[in-house]
């Protein structure tokens, strides 16, 4: 399961696309909010429903076209960190992504095998969706806060975020095309 520092630099790596570095890592906790229903006791309810999240998000992004487009671009980076925090952790367990239109969870199974064999290299792309039953609303709530994935995913906003500002000093001049 993505924890909550893979969630969060994920997000941080997502926002930083299209805003500052500094309203990134304020926007990153956006990425956290499906985790909030952990905060009840049960996770993976419907804080991880796309369907959920896309019925509270069309009537603000309206309210947002019709008020002020001000906070459009801050709305839909939301929606984008929400659903992304959504589809990693259907990569890891079964996720209700279509509840209330579909009682089943859903988990996908993404894998590559390589294979050497003798002068050719073989890759291929293994892709599976599954979908299971569960007692609706019983998911109990489990796994770490930091995780060996999510130092990894923060080693990686660190070497992009730096390899960025290099750039952008030119550091390395001459080096970067």
């Amino acid at each position: 399961m993505p924890d909550l520092l893979a969630h969060y630099t994920v997000s941080i790596l997502i926002a930083s696309r299209v805003a500052s570095l500094r309203l990134s890592a304020i926007i990153g906790f956006i990425g956290l909010l499906p985790d909030i229903d952990a905060l009840i006791g049960f996770h993976r309810w419907i804080t991880h429903s796309i369907i959920v999240v896309l019925a509270i998000s069309i009537p603000l992004v309206a309210l947002s076209l019709a008020i002020s487009r001000r906070f459009l671009k801050i709305l839909l980076l939301s929606l984008i960190l929400v659903i992304t925090h959504i589809v990693l952790d259907m990569l890891t367990s079964p996720t209700p992504v279509l509840w209330p239109l579909v009682s089943s969870y859903i988990s996908v199974e993404l894998k590559i095998n390589g294979v050497l064999d003798g002068s050719s290299i073989g890759v291929y792309p293994v892709l599976a969706v599954n979908s299971m039953q569960v007692e609706p609303l019983v998911y109990p709530v489990e796994g770490p806060i930091v995780s060996e994935f999510g130092v990894a995913t923060l080693v990686v906003l660190i070497l992009i975020l730096a390899i960025e500002y290099s750039m952008r000093i030119k550091l390395f001049r001459g080096i970067w095309i």
